[in-house]
């Protein structure tokens, strides 16, 4: 065994397998995980003056990250108002254009929390609760063979 499952190929990996003969390994790409912010509260995190009644959008940022960290690719869809066409059209482009989706707001019981109704109406939802506070209404939906992860603001 020269290399374990899930190694990452650099190229002192591929002069180890050159060496011993191996020139054609199954490899797989890194996925693309796309990040959507929801909510009319938020701004940009690089906003130099908030706006009355706003804050700053610090989950994305940190999710973008945190995707990197991991080995992932993050394709920020920036900050969705709430509307259900908004919404809509974005997840939609999220799904044709990703691996694996997470939004970030949109799954309380607030009358504009309308992403965790989006992904009933439209998806296979796995669970939409956690026994767990904070992050209570974190739900986890199959929509289009996509897992997608909803997660509180």
């Amino acid at each position: 065994k020269v290399l374990s499952l899930g190694e990452k190929i650099t190229s002192a990996e591929i002069g180890l397998l050159a060496t011993v003969g191996k020139t054609h390994v199954k490899v797989y790409r890194k996925p693309i995980v796309g990040v959507l912010s929801t909510g009319n509260e938020l701004q940009e995190a690089s906003t130099d003056v908030l706006e009355s009644m706003k804050i700053r959008d610090s989950n994305r940022p940190m999710l973008m990250t945190l995707i990197d960290e991991l080995g992932g690719i993050g394709k920020d869809y920036g900050i969705s108002v709430d509307s259900r066409e908004a919404l809509g059209s974005i997840i939609d482009r999220m799904v044709s254009e990703c691996d694996v989706l997470i939004t970030s707001g949109g799954v309380s019981m607030g009358d504009l929390d309308l992403v965790k109704p989006y992904l009933e109406q439209n998806g296979n939802v796995i669970f939409g609760r956690l026994n767990m506070k904070p992050g209570k209404p974190t739900t986890f939906v199959v929509l289009k063979n996509k897992p997608f992860f909803a997660l509180p603001g």
